[in-house]
């Protein structure tokens, strides 16, 4: 640091730089913000010199690097950007890249050079082209560059360089003649934003990626997302388009979606559970003749915090019979409807486990059970414990893709937004007491008449 403050003429700083741990990795970052919150008023003139003599310095720089920017290969320019390793765990895994890598490559190395103010012609980019098949050799040179005798040449290069000048000379123009017509160039921005975070969510779809970068790139994709919601016909489609969300904080993303679209609801179920708790409990004692409902009530007295909340969970399916049908199988090719009782209810909502190897193979034997009858599992409450009512670990499962929670409420809030979020259908035996927490903890509008005046009753008892 203090061969750099020689440099810029600014030795006087050097003590209240090392006093701020100011060191030469950071002392060529420090805004003038930091530099009036750290420099005191005697050096106040040490500090103007270093401000300028740095802004000199970093203008020799970049002119520097502007006049042998054209000897910079495509390698060069793809390994500095954040973007390219996504791209690439993406070509080693699959041997291939998509429409969205390569018009996410041209976009590094266009925007570079236009960022820069390097001068480019379109013959330079032969050279480009044969740097991007050297690193992705399965890519052919001409879907990047293709010279077109006497014509404008053809490729992806070319196309986003023109394109990506063009723009930047219009948005030069119109803030010199102070156009009034901004709306249009804000919108082809946020275009552009919006398109850079999907692209950078599918590329960086492992766990090896910055959450911070990861919540901001999810945030900025939201309405995309919700209008492809409206379109995309399963859930297939979605983890398809959307990979991240296989990660294990995938349910932290869709709570995100959830907090944006319904507002000031996302913790209604954490603000009233204690006081539900305290209602649900003596109306449980008086009304529930259940066996396992009463079990449970004699085996929750002065049990453990989390053993009483996974138990409330668990009564509701007692108090909100079921009153539905569903089809099972009597014989080869047979079927018959059968009343939903409250054991169905419960084993829709919750599974309970001894280990997670057990709980694995539930879900693999539910699954092709369904697959038979050509359904699909609905994401699943599991937990794994000693009893019923006594787990240690919590999990969602939906999809091939299991998220951990520490405690039930936890899952059960993660579970209903996932339900909402992806405009899933809850499961046809435990649908009351998802209608219930629907409308009671989330106070949201349910769409549908079917048994909703047995859980507005209920309502009405637990508010009395």
């Amino acid at each position: 640091m203090e061969e750099i403050l020689k440099k810029l003429n600014s030795e006087e700083l050097f003590d209240c730089f090392q006093d701020h741990g100011i060191d030469e990795d950071s002392v060529l970052l420090l805004s003038p913000d930091h530099l009036r919150e750290i420099v005191p008023k005697k050096l106040y003139g040490a500090r103007v010199k270093f401000e300028h003599n740095r802004s000199l310095r970093m203008k020799l720089q970049e002119k520097r690097a502007c006049n042998s920017a054209t000897e910079i290969s495509a390698i060069s320019i793809l390994q500095e950007s954040l973007l390219f390793k996504g791209i690439n765990n993406f070509y080693r895994t699959n041997k291939s890249l998509e429409q969205r890598q390569r018009k996410a490559i041209c976009g590094i190395i266009c925007d570079f050079l236009v960022n820069h103010k390097i001068e480019w012609q379109p013959k330079k980019f032969d050279q480009v082209a044969v740097d991007i098949v050297s690193l992705f050799p399965t890519e052919v040179k001409e879907t990047y560059y293709l010279p077109i005798k006497n014509k404008k040449a053809g490729g992806l290069l070319y196309a986003r360089y023109r394109n990506t000048v063009s723009k930047n000379r219009s948005l030069v123009e119109e803030s010199i003649i102070e156009s009034d017509d901004d709306s249009n160039s804000l919108a082809e921005e946020d275009i552009d934003s919006v398109s850079y975070s999907m692209i950078w969510l599918q590329c960086n779809s492992d766990d090896t990626a910055n959450l911070a970068e990861i919540y901001r790139h999810w945030e900025n994709t939201f309405k995309k997302r919700t209008e492809q919601l409206v379109s995309e016909t399963s859930l297939k489609e979605i983890l398809t388009a959307w990979p991240i969300l296989k990660q294990s904080f995938g349910a932290e993303l869709l709570k995100l979606d959830f907090a944006d679209r319904f507002p000031a609801k996302e913790n209604h179920l954490f603000s009233k559970f204690e006081e539900f708790k305290n209602k649900i409990l003596p109306i449980a004692e008086k009304r529930l003749k259940e066996s396992f409902s009463v079990k449970i009530l004699k085996l929750i007295k002065g049990a453990e915090e989390g053993t009483i909340d996974l138990s409330v969970f668990l009564l509701l399916h007692g108090l909100l019979t079921p009153t539905g049908r569903r089809s099972v199988k009597c014989g080869e090719a047979k079927k018959r409807l059968a009343k939903i009782t409250t054991a169905d209810s419960r084993k829709s909502f919750f599974q309970c486990f001894q280990s997670f190897g057990e709980l694995n193979t539930f879900i693999k034997e539910k699954i092709q059970t369904l697959f038979e009858e050509k359904l699909t599992l609905q994401p699943i409450i599991c937990g794994v414990g000693d009893s019923e009512i006594e787990c240690k670990e919590f999990f969602i499962y939906f999809s091939d893709i299991f998220y951990e929670f520490k405690d039930i409420v936890s899952a059960v809030d993660a579970c209903f937004k996932i339900y909402n979020v992806l405009d899933l259908k809850y499961p046809e035996e435990s649908k009351l007491v998802w209608y219930f927490i629907h409308k009671y903890f989330f106070e949201m509008d349910i769409a549908t008449e079917d048994n909703i005046s047995k859980v507005i009753s209920f309502i009405n008892d637990l508010n009395k």
